[in-house]
C-alpha cells in the first residue's frame, strides 16, 4: 500500500513544493498562485503531514457536499431557500478553516520571494508610533 501513498502525494502534494538545486524546498500554501515560502528540511514532514491531512479531509467534505446537494437538488423541500443557506454558510466556513490552516503552515517561515524579503526588511517591527 505504500505506492498508493506515493501516488496520493504526487498528485496531491508535490504541487504544493519545489526543490531549487542545493537549497531548502520551497513550499507554496495555495500552489504556485501565491508566495513561497522557505521550507527548512526539518519542518518539511510535518507540512507535509500537515497537508495531507487538509487533503484527504477536502476530498471527504466535497463527497459529503456532493452527496447532500444531490439530496437537495432531487427533494421535496418546503423550506428549499433555507437548506441552500445552512450549506452555503457550511461551505464558507469549511473554506475560511482551510484557508486559516494554510497560513498556520507558513506561520514562522521567511518568503522565497527576494522582492518580498526586502519589503520585510524595510518595514519597521513596531507599527505603533508615539507620536499623535
Amino acid at each position: 500500500m505504500a505506492w498508493l501513498g506515493c501516488i496520493f502525494d504526487r498528485i496531491f502534494l508535490d504541487p504544493f513544493f519545489f526543490k531549487k538545486e542545493r537549497s531548502n524546498v520551497i513550499f507554496y500554501p495555495f500552489t504556485r498562485m501565491w508566495n513561497g515560502y522557505e521550507l527548512p528540511p526539518h519542518r518539511e514532514a510535518d507540512v507535509r503531514s500537515a497537508l495531507r491531512l487538509q487533503v484527504v479531509a477536502s476530498i471527504i467534505v466535497a463527497l459529503w457536499f456532493a452527496f447532500i446537494v444531490s439530496e437537495m437538488a432531487l427533494g421535496d423541500s418546503t423550506q428549499r431557500w433555507f437548506d441552500w443557506l445552512g450549506l452555503f454558510l457550511w461551505f464558507a466556513f469549511l473554506t475560511l478553516v482551510t484557508i486559516y490552516s494554510r497560513f498556520s503552515l507558513v506561520r514562522g517561515l521567511t518568503s522565497a520571494d527576494p522582492a518580498t524579503r526586502e519589503r520585510e526588511r524595510e518595514s519597521p517591527k513596531n507599527v505603533h508610533s508615539d507620536k499623535h
